[in-house]
C-alpha cells in the first residue's frame, strides 16, 4: 500500500471509530464500513462482505440498522471472501489457504485448494474439494449454487462454469459439480461471475478475451447456455454483474475509453444500453431495489437507489446488420494457387459490412496452415485471409495499425466437406463454421481496436497452400450479412 493508500486506510478507520464512539452503529448514505464484495441478504437487513486483515480477509455479516456484526469466517491461514446468499439465508463463501501454492499442495497431496463453503445457522461445511480455483459462487432462485472453477472439465484447464446443489450429494458423499459452460472460442481465456436472474430465466457472467486482454458481460438462458451472447459493447471493459430485483436490469463494474477510472454502471440487459452512475466497483443492490452498496477506496458505502439509474435503449436488441447479402463475385470449381482478380466494386473501407464465403474438401492434415482465400490489397498482401491452422478455422484482416486481426473456431476442423464464412461488420469479425467438429457455430471478436480503411482487394488467392487433396469448390465475395450465417442472438430474443 502506498502513501496514498495508507492515508486513505487511517481516515477511514479513524471516521469509522468515531461513528463507533458518537453511537451511530446503523448504516446512512454516507457511512463507509471498511470492507468490500458486499452482498444484501434475502431481507435486505444485513450485508455481508469480505474484510481484509493483514495477509487475511475475514467474511462478516451486518446488521445494517444497529451496525453489530458477526464474523463468520475469520482470517488464520486462509482468505474468505466473495460472499453471496441463499433464499433460505445461507451464505455460499470462498475460503482459500493463502500460502498453500498449487505445488505445495500437490507435494503434500493437499485436496485444499480456493474450494466453496456453505454458512448457515452457526454451521458450515464444504460443498467442494480439490486443487483448483473455485470462485465467485452465487445461488439460482431455486437454491442453485453456480460458480466459476478451474477444474479439470474445464477447456484446457482453464476456468468454466459449473452448479452444485447443496442439498444432494454424489455417490461419494459430496455435493456433485456439473459444468453448464465452456467458453467456446479459444480467444476466450476464462470465465468468472456466474448470476442468475431473480426470475430464473438468465444467467449473466464476465468472460475474458486474452487477445485484446478485455473482460465483458456475455447473457444467456438458465436453461441453455449455448446461444450465449456479448452483452457489454465492443471498447467497454466489465465485470462483476448482479442482477436488479426486476431481473432486466443489472449492476456491474465497467470502464469505458475516456472514463477517469473504474466505475459503478447499470445495464439494460434487453438492449445492452449502459448508464455509469459514479466512481466505484462491486455493486449490489437489495432485494427490495431501493439500495445500492459499492466499493471503493477500500470502503463500503450505500446509496439509495434511484428509477433514473436504470437506463433504457435500443442497442443489443437491434440486428447486426440489417443489409442483406449481395453477392460481387463467385467462382467455382478452381484449381489450388487459383488467382482471381477484384474490382473496384470489393471497395469495402472500414464500415461496410462484407463476407467471403468458402465451401471446399479438406485431406484433414492438421499439422500444416492451409490457405483457403486470400485477399491482397495494395497497402497489405494479407488483407483478409480464410485459413486454417491445424485444422482449427481462421479468419483474419488487418486492425487500425495495420496488425493481422482474427478470430477462431473453439475445435478442430475434421471433415473432409466444409463451408466457412469469413465477416467483417464495422464493429466485429465473424466466423461461421459448417462442418466443425462441434457442429455449426458462430465465432465473433471485437473490433475494439478498429478495422483499417484500406482501398479495396486488387486480387485473392485461393487454394494458394492447399496441399493436392485439399481443394476450393466454390468462392464468394459480398456485401451485407450472408444468408447462410444466423443472426447473432440479441437481447429481444431473450425475452421472448
Amino acid at each position: 500500500m502506498g502513501i496514498a493508500g495508507a492515508g486513505r486506510a487511517l481516515a477511514l478507520a479513524i471516521a469509522v471509530a468515531a461513528l463507533a464512539a458518537a453511537g451511530h452503529g446503523a448504516v446512512g448514505a454516507q457511512d463507509v464500513i471498511p470492507g468490500g464484495c458486499a452482498a444484501f441478504s434475502p431481507d435486505g437487513r444485513s450485508i455481508a462482505f469480505q474484510r481484509e486483515r493483514g495477509d487475511w480477509y475475514d467474511l462478516v455479516v451486518r446488521d445494517i440498522a444497529t451496525g453489530a456484526e458477526t464474523v463468520i469466517e475469520t482470517g488464520g491461514p486462509f482468505r474468505a471472501g466473495q460472499p453471496a446468499w441463499g433464499p433460505d439465508g445461507s451464505l455460499a463463501y470462498i475460503l482459500c489457504p493463502a500460502t498453500n501454492t498449487a505445488f505445495e499442495a500437490a507435494v503434500a497431496k493437499s485436496e485444499d485448494g480456493c474450494n466453496i463453503w456453505l454458512w448457515k445457522d452457526g454451521a458450515r461445511r464444504r460443498l467442494t474439494w480439490g486443487r483448483f480455483r473455485d470462485s465467485t459462487p452465487s445461488f439460482g432462485p431455486d437454491g442453485l449454487i453456480y460458480f466459476a472453477s478451474s477444474f479439470p472439465d474445464g477447456k484446457r484447464g482453464l476456468p468454466a462454469l459449473f452448479t452444485v446443489d447443496p442439498s444432494k450429494n454424489g455417490a461419494d458423499g459430496r455435493p456433485e459439480r456439473k459444468v453448464i459452460y465452456k467458453a467456446p472460442a479459444m480467444h476466450s481465456t476464462g470465465v468468472s461471475q456466474p448470476t442468475v436472474s431473480p426470475d430464473g430465466r438468465l444467467l449473466v457472467w464476465a468472460e475474458l478475451d486474452d487477445f485484446e486482454d478485455v473482460w465483458h458481460i456475455c447473457v444467456s438462458r438458465a436453461s441453455d447456455t449455448s446461444k450465449a451472447q456479448r452483452l457489454t459493447s465492443f471498447g467497454v471493459w466489465a465485470y462483476a454483474p448482479r442482477w436488479c430485483p426486476d431481473s432486466r436490469h443489472l449492476v456491474c463494474t465497467a470502464f469505458r475509453a475516456g472514463d477517469e477510472s473504474w466505475g459503478v454502471f447499470t445495464v439494460d440487459v434487453r438492449t445492452g444500453a449502459m448508464a455509469r452512475l459514479f466512481t466505484g466497483e462491486e455493486p449490489s443492490v437489495s432485494p427490495d431495489g431501493r439500495k445500492l452498496v459499492y466499493e471503493r477506496d477500500g470502503g463500503i458505502r450505500f446509496v439509495d437507489m434511484k428509477p433514473e439509474f436504470l437506463p433504457s435503449g435500443d442497442v443489443c436488441g437491434r440486428k447486426v446488420s440489417d443489409e442483406p447479402e449481395r453477392v460481387l463475385l463467385s467462382r467455382g470449381d478452381m484449381d489450388n494457387k487459383t488467382i482471381v482478380a477484384l474490382d473496384d466494386s470489393l471497395k469495402f473501407g472500414a464500415d461496410r459490412t462484407f463476407f467471403v464465403r468458402a465451401e471446399f474438401d479438406y485431406d484433414g492434415d492438421a499439422s500444416l496452415y492451409q490457405d483457403v482465400a486470400r485477399g491482397a490489397y495494395e497497402e497489405s498482401s494479407l488483407g483478409f485471409n480464410l485459413y486454417l491452422a491445424k485444422g482449427i478455422p481462421h479468419f483474419g484482416t488487418r486492425d487500425i495499425r495495420n496488425q493481422h486481426f482474427r478470430v477462431y473456431s473453439g475445435a478442430r476442423f475434421r471433415k473432409r466437406h466444409g463451408v466457412l464464412t469469413g465477416i467483417r461488420t464495422r464493429d466485429a469479425l465473424y466466423l461461421y463454421v459448417e462442418g466443425d467438429a462441434d457442429g455449426d457455430r458462430l465465432y465473433s471478436k471485437g473490433m475494439s481496436r478498429g478495422a483499417i480503411a484500406l482501398d479495396h482487394p486488387k486480387q485473392m488467392v485461393v487454394g494458394g497452400t492447399f496441399k493436392p487433396k485439399s481443394r476450393v469448390r466454390k468462392i464468394e465475395v459480398g456485401t451485407g450479412w450472408p444468408a447462410n450465417v444466423p443472426q447473432p442472438f440479441n437481447g429481444e430474443e431473450l425475452f421472448r
